[in-house]
Parts: structure tokens; C-alpha cells; sequence
């Protein structure tokens, strides 16, 4: 079976705007409502193929009349894991080569910590987990080579996943040739693009790659 592209989640986090949405929705093959996700597909029409949740932020009342024919999968209140993990298990069913999450970040910061740290459980799957959001986009880079995109971001960072980072990076304002980066260290924090792309190389350990803008 050939994988599709990527599958869009949308969870009740900040509320990003209509251009990114729609620009995530050109990318995928499948999307997912988490929760609060729904009132944002429901503000801009947007038909889920799934929604999940225990519905305490979108209660069923407020949108069952419209999305009548899309699965929903209900959860107790009381349970183990968020919604959004729950979105990405259902996510992780189907063929893909990336899941996107949108409202993956907020005013709750308990939530998109974890949220963030969920995409090591996405990569670890062998598929590219994402968090957009208007101001950052949020990913995951293991031991490899890769070719950074600059895009409309205006900042490259990294933040170490485990005690050691070594790392390269070439097409910076600051490039490094195997530095050692401790996990609790903002030497790779702002960085920023010498032109349209930049390369890094993780000889040992992970990081967070957060492309943003002001």
C-alpha cells in the first residue's frame, strides 16, 4: 500500500488563522478533529473524515447536527491520555508519510509541552510529526543530515532532546562544526538563514528544530 502524504489533526489549542488552514488542508489526505478542534473546522466549513474526544471543550450539541455522516470515537472525561494523543493514535492507523497538528499550542503550556514531546512518538513510528501554528512550525530531527528550507520563518532554533547534541551547521548566521550542545543550553536558540536553506548535520543524540517568526 502506497503511503498518502500526511494527515491533518486539528485539536483545541490557539486558534490558528483561515490561510494555514487551508494551506494544511491542500497537503492531506485525511483529517481529524480533536475535541476543540471541531468549532474551528466548523467556523470555516471544513468536513472532518474522524472526531475525537471526551467533548468537554466542543460539546456534541454544538456540531452533531452538522457533521452527521463523520465516525466519532467518544472517551470518559476521566482518562488517561489527551485528546490530542488520542488524535494521533487514530492518526498512526493510517498509511502516511507525516502528521500535521494544528491548535497543538496555546495559553496551555502543560499541553504543548507534551504535545510536543508526542512527536517523538510520531517519528519513532518512522513517520514526520509537525506542530504549525502562525508564529512556528515545531519538529523533530534524530542522527542524520537535512536540508533546512527557510521559507517565511525568520528564525532557526534547536533544543536538545537528550544530554548531548552534536551537532553541525552550515548556511547560518552561525555555523558550528561538531559542537557538543548540553540539553539545558540556548547556544543554538535564534539563529537565522545566510540564504533559502541551511543544512544540519546530528552526528549524536535529538533536538527540536523550531523554524518561527514574530
Amino acid at each position: 500500500m502506497v503511503a498518502k502524504p500526511q494527515i491533518l489533526i486539528v485539536t483545541g489549542g490557539a486558534e490558528v488563522s483561515e490561510r494555514l488552514l487551508r494551506q494544511q488542508l491542500g497537503e492531506s489526505e485525511y483529517i481529524i478533529a480533536a475535541d476543540g478542534g471541531v468549532k474551528l473546522l466548523l467556523k470555516y466549513n471544513v468536513t472532518p473524515d474522524l472526531i475525537v474526544g471526551d467533548f468537554d471543550s466542543a460539546p456534541k450539541g454544538e456540531w452533531l447536527s452538522v457533521f452527521t455522516d463523520v465516525p466519532v470515537v467518544t472517551f470518559p472525561k476521566e482518562k488517561d491520555y489527551t485528546d490530542t494523543e488520542l488524535a494521533i493514535l487514530e492518526a498512526l492507523k493510517h498509511p502516511c508519510e507525516t502528521i500535521c497538528i494544528l491548535g497543538g499550542t496555546g495559553t496551555r503550556l502543560d499541553h504543548t509541552l507534551a504535545n510536543m514531546m508526542l512527536l517523538q512518538r510520531i517519528e519513532a513510528s518512522g513517520k514526520c510529526g509537525l506542530i504549525l501554528d502562525d508564529h512556528n512550525q515545531i519538529s523533530v530531527l534524530k542522527a542524520g543530515q537535512y536540508n533546512i528550507l527557510k521559507g517565511e520563518w525568520s528564525f532557526f532554533s534547536l533544543v536538545s532532546l537528550t544530554d548531548i547534541l552534536v551537532v553541525s551547521l552550515e548556511g547560518f548566521k552561525f555555523p558550528l562544526d561538531h559542537a557538543k550542545i548540553a540539553q539545558a543550553s540556548t547556544v543554538t536558540i535564534s539563529n537565522e538563514f545566510l540564504g533559502s536553506t541551511g543544512t544540519v548535520n546530528i552526528h549524536e543524540g535529538c533536538a527540536f528544530l523550531i523554524l518561527s517568526r514574530d
